[in-house]
């Protein structure tokens, strides 16, 4: 199989998570690129990995709910990312939502390349942002290469002011790793309205970031993606 296409996409979870929440991850392929696509999954979570193949036909769209364990079997808690191989151009969507009482609230997670990512040299902005008794921010991020990078995560008030402390994370190569409430984090107990600066600091390293900006009494995250400068 010649892989001609790959895609990262971040926080696949299958997991609780704070103030009661519970996530779950369902992931779409679609296959409009005139020919059969092979795909080659893999779940990579916890430090360890699952890998799954399948075969899509031109014109169709495979979907997996609860993808961690309807399709790599993981039933234990558990979160990460999924890197979808293909022999074809292909779209890859993913939803990662909270299942309350009431039904889900979810947010959209694209499925990354090289096309979209942030390198070392370039600056990356998180907007609207917020840490207060309503909402939480979390930022996320993929390693779109095979080596470990460094990434230094600074956050902003309305007026463009630093605020609290840099926040350095460190991401293994085609790993995924998520800073949760990174305001606490950064030691910054309420902001109404922020941005936050993104930068990897490691040379010839790239990765994909984004915001994923939590209500706290529903569960409800909306995804804000990293806007390159």
């Amino acid at each position: 199989m010649t892989v001609t296409d790959t895609y990262g996409v971040a926080g696949i979870a299958h997991a609780n998570g704070a103030g009661g929440s519970v996530w779950r991850s369902t992931l779409a392929v679609t296959n409009r690129s005139g020919s059969t696509a092979n795909l080659t999954l893999i779940y990579r979570y916890s430090g360890t990995s699952k890998t799954r193949s399948h075969t899509l036909q031109n014109g169709d769209i495979v979907e997996w709910v609860d993808v961690a364990t309807s399709l790599f079997g993981v039933g234990s808690s558990s979160s990460g990312s999924v890197e979808v191989q293909s022999t074809r151009p292909v779209i890859v969507t993913a939803r990662t939502y909270n299942e309350g009482a009431d039904g889900t609230f979810g947010q959209y997670l694209p499925g990354v390349d090289d096309g979209n990512d942030l390198a070392h040299g370039e600056m990356g902005i998180l907007a609207q942002v917020k840490k207060t008794s309503s909402f939480r921010t979390n930022i996320g991020f993929v390693n779109l290469g095979q080596s470990s990078v460094t990434v230094r995560t600074k956050m902003y008030s309305n007026t463009g002011s630093q605020l609290g402390n840099t926040v350095t994370t460190n991401i293994s190569g085609n790993q995924w790793k998520q800073e949760n409430d990174v305001f606490q984090k950064a030691g910054v107990s309420f902001c109404e309205v922020g941005y936050a600066t993104v930068e990897v600091t490691t040379y010839g390293g790239s990765v994909w970031a984004y915001a994923s900006v939590v209500d706290n009494g529903t569960g409800d995250p909306t995804t804000i993606p990293v806007s390159v400068q």
